[in-house]
């Protein structure tokens, strides 16, 4: 077995993180797992994964490391974000373990984790469809009320002013930087920075 890896994420400076380290010094203590390295952040969960500690943790955990949390909502606020990081994981071999959950989540081949994943798979479309849905009431919405939506006169400076409309309403209705980004074909980063100036 490879590294241990105990995540805490808070969203508030008033949460705190021991009563989860506790748990998960238990967890490793009772499973032998060995020593356990933690990685600590307050951070809002809506934040993209691959901007936070987290990020930095996964692109360094090697094959049969593990990583554990206390519950899979602290992984991240959307269960396609979460999918998305046991993706990435499942490729690399590192294991999750969710001690909520009591879930161990292994590579694709283990049954159980197969099932979980094709769970996680099709809820996390039910909720793109969702968020689909709830961005087009939001813009029908706006509509009404005469804010002119699609491409605005001239050039814009970037290829997402076209759609500033859509990308707030998607931003207000729970949509990861990650999300938007696939969604109109541009990298996360260019995402975030033009966020940063609208």
């Amino acid at each position: 077995m490879g590294k241990i890896w105990g995540y805490l994420r808070v969203s508030t400076e008033g949460q705190e993180n021991e009563k989860f380290k506790d748990a998960i010094l238990r967890y490793a203590n009772d499973k032998q797992l060995g020593n356990v390295s933690f990685v600590e952040e307050k951070v809002s969960g809506k934040v993209d994964w691959k901007k936070r500690s987290l990020g930095e943790l996964i692109n360094s955990a090697r094959s049969g490391d593990v990583v554990i949390v206390p519950e899979l909502s602290r992984l991240g606020r959307s269960i396609s974000m979460i999918y998305q990081i046991i993706e990435n994981c499942q490729n690399k071999g590192i294991e999750i373990h969710s001690l909520k959950q009591n879930l161990v989540i292994r590579d694709k081949n283990d049954m159980p984790t197969k099932i979980m994943i094709n769970t996680f798979a099709m809820v996390a479309e039910i909720e793109r469809d969702f968020v689909s849905m709830r961005t087009k009431e939001a813009l029908a919405v706006k509509k009404k009320m005469g804010v002119k939506l699609g491409r605005p006169r001239g050039t814009g400076k970037s290829k997402l002013d076209a759609f500033a409309p859509e990308i707030k309403a998607l931003r207000a209705n729970g949509s990861t930087i990650t999300f938007i980004a696939s969604r109109y074909g541009v990298a996360p980063i260019s995402v975030a920075r033009w966020l940063e100036k609208h």
